[in-house]
């Protein structure tokens, strides 16, 4: 039997209590629309990266929130935090590899004019297809299809041969297929 004087139980501890303390936070900020919840909500998570606490949950609310906040530094700040990650083939790998994927792909729509933007779906392409493969969770999976999908339509609309012709319809095409039959 565990007790409180458990390091790692009390560090569990904390870091579920952090992570309710960031959803209410969180839900408050949708429904209220406060600057200040989010803004809460992201120094909770912060904490939780910093000390490791359900680091890869703490990192997956911390993505999310900052895309939320919409400032583009905060969204490369996301995606870095992400790619910090040492190990992506763990169990919440699918989950962090999905997350890095819609980053990516956010940072894409926000700033294609960026010279990085092309190089941005590239590297979302890649991490939703590790994501597929990796998924053993359906939700999982399904969220990593429609990804690769929608990244494979980015690709497409950004290359020079846009249109039905283009092999990467198929690809995108299947990822839905796939997704709805799941």
């Amino acid at each position: 039997e565990r007790s409180l004087a458990d390091p790692d139980l009390r560090a569990e501890a904390r870091a579920s209590v952090r992570n309710r303390c960031f959803r209410a936070l969180a839900a408050r900020y949708e429904v209220l629309g406060h600057r200040a919840d989010l803004d809460a909500a992201i120094r909770q998570v912060e904490e939780a990266v910093r000390e490791d606490e359900g680091a890869d949950e703490a990192i997956t609310n911390l993505a999310l929130a900052l895309r939320s906040r919409g400032r583009p530094a905060d969204l490369d700040r996301a995606i870095e935090r992400i790619e910090e990650r040492p190990d992506s083939a763990g169990p919440a790998g699918p989950v962090l590899l999905v997350n890095h994927a819609v980053l990516l792909h956010t940072r894409y729509v926000r700033s294609s004019s960026s010279g990085r933007g092309l190089a941005d779906i590239s590297r979302a392409a890649e991490s939703a297809e590790l994501a597929v493969r990796t998924a053993t969770v359906l939700d999982h999976r399904v969220q990593a299809l429609l990804i690769r999908g929608e990244l494979a339509v980015c690709q497409i609309e950004a290359g020079s041969t846009p249109g039905p012709k283009d092999p990467r319809w198929a690809a995108a095409s299947a990822s839905f297929d796939d997704a709805a039959t799941l």
